[in-house]
């Protein structure tokens, strides 16, 4: 899957210096770094385009929010399980618990207790609870993927992947409470991104083929978007719902997500070539869990503050042009949030999983 995106080396200027050691330093993947950082802008552009307008819930029906939030989550996780695979390969199943629970729990509690404090919510275990799982419920879903993927790695030493298919498959058929809707609409990208090693050569050999058609997939299937294929909207399990309707939906889902994700892949490989966009992209893609938690308690806080609805409809303008800035200006905000609390051992363990 990671030849689509090749492996150039880039160079220079400020932040390009600071990628270059950050990168050295931690042994990362440019390639990886630099579409991670594509795919959480797309993040804070959707999040803009949801917040910056205060016309009800008009953004689910705009366009650009359309062709972003068909793909951009699952190319988060498929991201996330082809990562994970090394993870796996080195660390048993009680190192894996214990450090996804640092990397991504922790953090999330942490944000939630601190915005607690700020806004005077009580800080009790139900509450605690709840922020563990709901707002930043990426997080917890990546969570349960990875430790499942252990799980079934324990159990099924040469083929994890087989357990892991038959307790997703299971899960459907189980109620969507406790951010399961979720975890089940992205389990199948987390799992294509972990058996992506499994097929390295094939996809080497056809990345043309498979990118292609993928784009064409994807685009003819934007054409048939409704607003029910939202997460948001409806559920993810067939317990107590008509089941052919459902099946309908869910495949849908699962399909537009994996095509768009590919697409993505396969049209930002044209990208490596621009040298200071890969390495500023890389720099932003080594702050993904920052911007990801504090883009979203910014934009839910300040959006009863902003509307710019009143003096911005022309569409173009408002998709391409001032959520674009917004979406930048919040990503500098949190990684300068994220610079300073990387300063103490303390509250970078707290607040960023110790990255």
């Amino acid at each position: 899957m990671w030849y689509f995106l090749g492996t150039k080396a880039l160079t220079q200027s400020k932040i390009m210096t600071k990628t270059n050691d950050m990168l050295k330093q931690n042994n990362r993947n440019l390639a990886i770094d630099s579409l991670k950082g594509f795919a959480i802008f797309l993040v804070c552009w959707g999040h803009s385009i949801q917040f910056l307008k205060k016309d009800a819930n008009s953004f689910f029906d705009n366009p650009l929010f359309i062709l972003i939030y068909s793909f951009h989550m699952p190319l988060f996780m498929m991201i996330s399980g082809y990562l994970f695979f090394y993870s796996l390969r080195k660390d048993s199943l009680i190192g894996i618990t214990w450090r996804r629970l640092f990397q991504l729990i922790v953090p999330s509690v942490s944000w939630f207790i601190l915005e607690s404090l700020l806004i005077n919510r009580d800080i009790n275990i139900p509450n605690i609870k709840y922020g563990a799982v709901f707002p930043f419920w990426f997080l917890s879903s990546l969570f349960m993927a990875c430790i499942t993927m252990a799980i079934s790695k324990f159990i099924l030493k040469d083929s994890p992947w087989v357990f892991f298919i038959l307790i997703f498959l299971t899960s459907l058929f189980f109620g969507d409470s406790w951010n399961m809707d979720r975890t089940k609409f992205l389990a199948p990208y987390f799992l294509l991104g972990f058996c992506a090693h499994y097929f390295m050569g094939l996809i080497e050999r056809n990345r043309h083929w498979i990118g292609c058609i993928s784009s064409m997939a994807w685009v003819a299937m934007l054409l048939f978007w409704d607003k029910e294929f939202y997460i948001y909207i409806t559920k993810m399990t067939f317990h107590g719902v008509e089941f052919w309707h459902q099946l309908y939906v869910v495949v849908y889902r699962y399909a537009i997500g994996f095509f768009g994700s590919v697409s993505a892949i396969y049209l930002y490989s044209y990208t490596v070539s621009l040298r200071r966009f890969s390495l500023v992209a890389a720099y932003i893609g080594g702050y993904t869990l920052p911007i990801y938690i504090i883009s979203t308690l910014t934009l839910w806080r300040i959006a009863g503050f902003i509307d710019v609805g009143h003096y911005m409809n022309n569409k173009i303008i408002y998709n391409l042009l001032a959520t674009t800035l917004f979406a930048s200006l919040i990503i500098i905000f949190c990684i300068s949030i994220a610079a300073v609390l990387k300063k103490t051992s303390l509250t970078r363990f707290l607040f960023l999983g110790g990255r």
